[in-house]
């Protein structure tokens, strides 16, 4: 059991003018954990929920309150008392690929709590190690690798045997949970797990513990279907009366199917993320704001919107959605057009010579690549249109399509144009604009954004502190006009959530508010 009692944490940082102050991430905060119970702590980006967790661990130490472990308090125990409690809880965190070292090997990630908080000799760490890995399914042979060479499924099943090298209080011993932690609950959410599953179908019923209003639907179960071709194939034969979201359904087979008389339904209100190109403006081509400028023009947003997104994402003309918080920022639209995008490369000496159809400038072609990271056929429509529109303005970029953990590590290498997105709700404009720090621009595409800002680290450490609603308004102004100014980032289209459902079942579908990817199942209507 773990408790907090009149727990708080404060930071010291910069406020306005570079004045030192003092504010709070966690104030006064009292919670009993028992073991063998799922929690949820839900906040805003911001709002202390990872502060919370490393006070938790006894990471950080808090500046007062208390915090127990079994009844004794953290941070009185000695450090080697301390050492060995820290075996008998663990964190498995949810960006697996941010949490593992991309020098280390897997064997070398795994093992290093069994180092750091046991007397195992070598022998035993690599018998223990292998039996791990065996219960997480992962061969010797991709324990030698990095983690970039793993894929997203493999690096979580990585730092579950990470976890459970020291603390497997929760596991069973092939590696699936043990059921207390399946079924016991709080009762914060409106159903719960029923704990049967086949691995294709999941079933889950109201829960009697639920604070709120009981949902109309009884019991519901969400079915497995990797494909979105036999998604789309099992909902028009009815073994599924609703898909939600994107990633669930194409644009192509959302319009077939609302041509087709089924319910079928657009998210509303603040875009789900924005999809942009980022320039790398360190160098040649692109530290020219001419070329950053022409492309800007080059690019034809309402023709991408309408023909490769189907009308259902927006044009974007800022990098945040104006309906966000903080954002609402008066920018002037640059209108799609061709001759203003020749018209400023030809001013600034970017002339084809040689006939080739490729303009250059001081020994400096205008060709590279766009790198992406593959795996929607729409998105690779969409760098084939990208490529061609600035081919018109003789520019030659290719693209580069990579799978996740790749795109990230070439990305590092430093790319002339790369095709992102931001984060999306829930954690936006928060957690986007704080990656616009330049000392990320080797991480993150978005910390392009204030690369050519002497002071930009200065801007988004001030921001992050500040309390001050002016100076937070006054800051985000700042950024999204620097961005549209010196466009260093181009945004693309404003994208929304999708939905179909059964209309001989379900009478109407509304959208998780402020999470419209997520699956609201309290937000069905049955007929």
């Amino acid at each position: 059991m773990i408790e907090m009692r009149d727990v708080s944490k404060q930071y010291r940082g910069k406020g306005s003018r570079g004045r030192s102050v003092t504010f709070d991430a966690v104030k006064q905060v009292s919670l009993t954990l028992h073991s063998d119970v799922r929690y949820a702590l839900v906040g805003e980006s911001g709002s202390g929920k990872s502060t919370l967790a490393r006070l938790l661990m006894a990471i950080d130490p808090p500046t007062s309150g208390e915090i127990l472990f079994d009844g004794a308090s953290v941070w009185e125990m000695h450090p080697r008392e301390l050492r060995k409690k820290r075996a008998e809880y663990q964190m498995v965190l949810q960006n697996a690929s941010g949490s593992l070292d991309p020098r280390r090997s897997v064997y070398d990630s795994i093992a290093e709590p069994i180092r750091c908080l046991t007397n195992l000799d070598r022998s035993e760490e690599r018998e223990k190690v292998l039996a791990l890995a065996e219960r997480m399914k992962l061969s010797a042979a991709q324990l030698e690798r990095l983690p970039h060479e793993l894929s997203g499924g493999q690096l979580k099943r990585v730092c579950m045997a990470r976890a459970m090298s020291v603390s497997p209080n929760a596991f069973h011993e092939d590696g699936s949970v043990k059921d207390t932690l399946k079924t016991v609950t709080l009762g914060t959410g409106p159903y719960m797990y029923r704990g049967d599953r086949d691995g294709n179908i999941y079933t889950f019923v109201r829960n009697p513990h639920y604070w709120g209003e009981p949902p109309e639907v009884e019991r519901f179960h969400v079915k497995v279907i990797p494909d979105n071709h036999a998604r789309l194939l099992a909902f028009r034969n009815g073994e599924v009366d609703l898909l939600v979201g994107t990633r669930q359904i194409s644009f192509d087979g959302f319009n077939e199917m609302k041509a087709a008389g089924y319910g079928a339904l657009v998210s509303e209100g603040e875009a789900n993320y924005t999809r942009f190109l980022a320039f790398d403006v360190s160098k040649a081509p692109f530290d020219d704001l001419n070329v950053r400028l022409a492309v800007s023009y080059a690019i034809d947003k309402m023709s991408i919107v309408q023909n490769i997104f189907a009308g259902i994402e927006t044009k974007a003309d800022s990098i945040l959605d104006p309906a966000l918080p903080y954002c609402d920022v008066q920018l002037v639209p640059r209108i799609y057009d061709r001759q203003q995008a020749i018209a400023l490369l030809e001013n600034a000496g970017w002339v084809d010579a040689d006939g080739d159809g490729v303009r250059e400038k001081d020994g400096v072609m205008l060709k590279g690549e766009i790198l992406y990271i593959k795996g929607d056929p729409m998105i690779d429509d969409l760098i084939l249109v990208l490529a061609a529109q600035l081919k018109e303005i003789g520019m030659e970029m290719k693209g580069n399509g990579m799978e996740k953990m790749a795109f990230h590590a070439e990305y590092a290498k430093g790319v002339a144009i790369t095709l992102y997105q931001t984060y999306g709700n829930p954690w936006d404009p928060h957690t986007t604009i704080s990656n616009m720090k330049p000392d990320l621009k080797n991480d993150y595409p978005a910390a392009q954004a204030l690369a050519l800002v002497k002071n930009g680290n200065d801007i988004i450490q001030r921001l992050n502190v500040t309390t001050d609603e002016k100076e937070i308004r006054k800051t985000y102004h700042f950024v999204l006009s620097e961005i549209h100014d010196k466009a260093t980032l181009l945004p693309i289209s404003y994208t929304r959530e999708l939905a179909l459902h059964n209309t001989d079942k379900i009478k109407g579908y509304t959208f998780y508010a402020g999470q419209p990817s997520h699956f609201n199942v309290a937000g069905i209507k049955l007929k």
